[in-house]
C-alpha cells in the first residue's frame, strides 16, 4: 500500500501536516507561493484506514494500491479551511516565487554549513511551487475504495483533536 501525506487525530506530533496547522494558528499572514493554485493531496487518516481494511479483505496479495483522499485541493483552499478552524482573521497573501529565491538559497547555504537541512531551502520552495497528485483508480476499481470523509470534515476533526490535546 502506498500512502502520501497523512493527517488526522493521533498522527505523529512532529508530522509535517501538524506543523502546518500550528503555523496557520500562530501566523496572521500566510504567504502563498505564486497564488497557491497548485493541487496537493492531504490524506485524512480515516480515509486511508478505510482503504487498508478493503485491501486486507482483498484476494490480491501482492497488488500495489495508492490510498488517500481522492479529491485533490488547491493549496490555497487547504490553508483557507485551516484558517477558518484555527484563526479566522488569517490573511492569505500571494507572493511570487522569485521573491522566495534568496531565502531558499540562504537556507541551502546554512544547511551546508551546519551539515543539516535548514527548514526553508530550495527543496522546500520547489515543493511549495509544484503540484502532485496520485491516481487512486486501481484502488477504486479493484477494492471499491471511496473517500468517506471530505477535507473539510478531516480538518475540523483534526483541529478539534489538536485543541483537546493542547497542540494548538
Amino acid at each position: 500500500l502506498r500512502l502520501s501525506t497523512l493527517y488526522g487525530p493521533r498522527a505523529h506530533k512532529g508530522a509535517a501536516f501538524y506543523r502546518l496547522f500550528r503555523m496557520v494558528k500562530k501566523l496572521p499572514v500566510q504567504a502563498l507561493v505564486d497564488g497557491g493554485g497548485h493541487k496537493y493531496e492531504f490524506n485524512f487518516i480515516k480515509n486511508v484506514v478505510h482503504g487498508v481494511m478493503l485491501a486486507k479483505d482483498s484476494e490480491k496479495i501482492f497488488a500495489i494500491y495508492n490510498l488517500g483522499d481522492i479529491e485533490k485541493r488547491k493549496y490555497k483552499k487547504v490553508l483557507s479551511l485551516m484558517a477558518k478552524e484555527l484563526n479566522p482573521s488569517t490573511k492569505l497573501v500571494t507572493v511570487p516565487s522569485l521573491l522566495f529565491q534568496p531565502f531558499a538559497k540562504t537556507g541551502d547555504f546554512v544547511g551546508k554549513v551546519k551539515g543539516k537541512r535548514f527548514k526553508f531551502d530550495s527543496q522546500t520552495l520547489k515543493s511549495l511551487k509544484g503540484s502532485w497528485a496520485t491516481s487512486y483508480d486501481k484502488a477504486i476499481k479493484e477494492l471499491g475504495f471511496s473517500q468517506k470523509y471530505s477535507l473539510e470534515e478531516g480538518i475540523k476533526e483534526t483541529v478539534e483533536y489538536m485543541k483537546k490535546e493542547k497542540m494548538v
